[in-house]
């Protein structure tokens, strides 16, 4: 197996990183990423479940779990990816209590630059999450919204980019949207319902 020596890749982006990972299950590749975020990742831990012992032992968790996940997914946004990867781990753990409690208070060491960079994360998995489920609608209803809401057009320029009547693409945006938030609400309750939605109006 080649060695990598980790001194020369923290001026790499992530995803070199995990390239490079995937390619010779190099242990210490994992371990330079979870370097990056590991400050981040106690702070995630430590707010979500209030209890700093159960937070270090998630983070460890975390760790254990890239070594594996790495393997086998393909991963464009390491950073959104990996706030997916702490959020599920978390709940986990919460869910083994008799009672779940979250901590929202701040806390001592961590500044505001912290609370960013977990917003940054949390907004690029929920618009992960957002474009998951707008590809799993049917293709007319999916069409529709991207015209609608990604690209601006009216009712009229659908009409004639498509050839869908008027009725039939006021039915697609309607029920596209229904079913859109019903996916992205199911995707909430799986994090315990904790997390902001994208709103689709």
């Amino acid at each position: 197996m080649v060695s990598f020596n980790t001194m020369d890749l923290k001026k790499e982006p992530d995803e070199v990183v995990v390239a490079a990972y995937r390619r010779t299950g190099d242990p210490e590749l994992v371990g330079e990423l979870f370097a990056r975020y590991s400050r981040l990742t106690f702070y995630v831990c430590t707010k979500r479940l209030g209890n700093h012992d159960e937070a270090e032992d998630t983070c460890l968790e975390v760790f254990e779990k890239l070594m594996t996940l790495l393997q086998t997914t393909e991963v464009r946004n390491f950073k959104g990816w990996l706030y997916s990867v702490i959020r599920t781990a978390c709940l986990r753990k919460a869910r083994g209590r008799k009672t779940v409690s979250f901590s929202l208070e701040p806390l001592d060491g961590f500044d505001l630059a912290d609370e960013e960079m977990e917003d940054e994360m949390n907004l690029r998995a929920r618009l992960t999450d957002l474009e998951e489920a707008l590809g799993g609608l049917e293709e007319k209803q999916q069409k529709c919204l991207r015209l609608f809401y990604y690209e601006k057009k009216t009712h009229r320029e659908i009409a004639a980019e498509t050839d869908y009547t008027m009725d039939q693409i006021r039915s697609y945006l309607q029920n596209g949207k229904r079913s859109l938030r019903n996916k992205l609400s199911r995707k909430a309750s799986e994090y315990g319902g904790s997390e902001k939605q994208i709103a689709v109006d």
